[in-house]
């Protein structure tokens, strides 16, 4: 399924099977300046109507997959 997400400077789109995976994926694949949570929705995230997304903290992802920010 196609998952929409939104972290800090990365906004994309991402073929994966939750919308936990796809943060996963998006922060893993990124090079770019994250926020405080990841927010994912099965649709295009609108800044003024966030209905329907789903949020993670981003620390909480990277812990789990034993990611680190890097400097």
């Amino acid at each position: 399924m196609m998952y929409y997400v939104r972290t800090g400077d990365v906004d994309m789109s991402i073929n994966s099977t939750s919308h936990r995976q796809a943060a996963i994926e998006a922060l893993r694949n990124s090079d770019k300046c994250l926020g405080v949570c990841v927010m994912v929705n099965d649709r295009e995230i609108s800044e003024v109507d966030p209905e329907g997304s789903v949020f993670f903290l981003t620390q909480s992802i990277l812990d789990d997959c034993s990611m680190r920010l890097v400097s």
